[in-house]
């Protein structure tokens, strides 16, 4: 009797394994993508994001982003600031510099974009965004 279970449930996996073939081999008429590069020697990159995950101005607190650059090239970005409740304020484009360090007060950069940082956005995170 163990003999006729074992028979269905091999046949069950040699066909799912022979299906799987089917499955990864490329259908007929179909061209594979190549590896060339369609935009010239320096593609565009796509925004990278740097999360911080906290910060918080109630009772008092400052909070400083502290940015280093080991690029070559100066870099752009943006800053998302997120408050808790889940209103966003994007900051003017600021850049840094190869080799710089950058501190980025987090009360004064709301306090230039008009926002209550009492409030809505005495915590929250903050998400920088370059190239």
């Amino acid at each position: 009797m163990r003999r006729k279970a074992v028979y269905p449930g091999t046949l069950i996996i040699v066909a799912l394994a022979l299906s799987s073939l089917f499955l990864l081999n490329p259908r007929p008429g179909t061209k594979a993508q190549t590896t060339t590069n369609c935009c010239g020697t320096n593609p565009p990159t796509a925004p990278r994001e740097m999360v911080f995950p906290y910060y918080s101005l109630a009772d008092g607190y400052n909070s400083t982003l502290m940015l280093v650059s080991s690029s070559p090239k100066p870099l752009n970005f943006i800053m998302a600031i997120h408050g808790l409740n889940g209103q966003t304020e994007i900051s003017n484009s600021m850049s840094i510099q190869p080799g710089e360090k950058l501190a980025v007060g987090i009360g004064s950069l709301l306090t230039s974009l008009g926002v209550d940082v009492t409030g809505t956005f005495s915590q929250g995170s903050v998400s920088v965004y370059l190239e």
